[in-house]
C-alpha cells in the first residue's frame, strides 16, 4: 500500500505542476494579445494626433501670414 500512496502523491504532484504550466502559457498568450492591442491603439492614437498638430501647425501659419499682411498693408 506504501507504493500506491506514493504513486497518488506523484500523479497529484504532477497533476498540480501540469495545471500551473497550462496557467502560466494562458496568462503569457493573453499578456501578449492585450501587449499587441495596447500597441495598436497607441499607434492609431498616434496617427491621428500627428495629423491634428499638423492641422494646427497649418492654421497658426495661415494666422501669423494674414496677421502680417494686414499689419504690413498699412
Amino acid at each position: 500500500m506504501l507504493g500506491m500512496g506514493n504513486l497518488l502523491t506523484a500523479s497529484a504532484k504532477n497533476n498540480k505542476e501540469d495545471t500551473v504550466e497550462f496557467v502560466a502559457e494562458r496568462i503569457e498568450r493573453r499578456l501578449a494579445e492585450t501587449k499587441a492591442d495596447i500597441e495598436a491603439r497607441i499607434a492609431a492614437m498616434e496617427t491621428r494626433l500627428t495629423w491634428r498638430l499638423f492641422a494646427f501647425w497649418i492654421g497658426q501659419a495661415a494666422f501669423f501670414y494674414g496677421l502680417v499682411k494686414v499689419f504690413l498693408a498699412k
